[in-house]
């Protein structure tokens, strides 16, 4: 929607809702000014309705960028999200992971020992022996808006070393 739905560089639309059946089948698709529910929620309600009358099973599953703040709405448009609900345990059934005892973590503070560092790491690699290293990113999030701020922490592992980058302070 980049191109299609701005006028004078200002977007008309922000939201297309796009509904599919069982078979990855495009059963509605509507353009919205905004992502509120009044603006779609007479659609989603018809969908419910129509797919009643045609016999076809209740509606199952939802996908949305913003779970918390869409599910009351999409539970009153689709009564059914509410039947045979298995809720997340609050607290894993699995031990907290640890970084190994003979592991080190090395907090990378310049440029110049990122850069130092990661072609130490890449010179290691040839046909034979590539470089394997995980990889994982932290950022502040505000769960009760969703709203998220830049990634504060990137976090590598190699061998036996974690890399701490702080890109960010909040």
């Amino acid at each position: 929607m980049q191109r299609f739905g701005r006028v004078c560089g200002v977007k008309s639309f922000d939201g297309l809702h796009t509904t599919v059946n069982e078979y990855s089948e495009i059963v509605s698709m509507v353009i919205t000014q905004n992502k509120g529910h009044d603006q779609i929620g007479p659609v989603l309600r018809a969908v419910a309705a129509t797919a009643k009358m045609f016999g076809h099973t209740p509606t199952e599953a939802v996908y949305t960028d913003s779970v918390r703040a869409d599910r009351h709405a999409y539970q009153q448009f689709f009564p059914s999200l509410l039947q045979d609900v298995v809720p997340v345990p609050s607290s894993s059934p699995f031990e907290q992971f640890r970084v190994p005892g003979s592991w080190r973590t090395v907090h990378l503070t310049s440029t110049t020992q990122v850069n130092l560092r990661f072609n130490n790491i890449m010179a290691l690699r040839d046909d034979a022996h590539p470089v394997v290293v995980g990889v994982s990113m932290c950022w502040p999030v505000d769960v009760t808006s969703g709203v998220h701020g830049r990634v504060a922490l990137i976090q590598i592992a190699h061998e036996s070393t974690v890399y701490l980058i702080q890109v960010s302070s909040s």
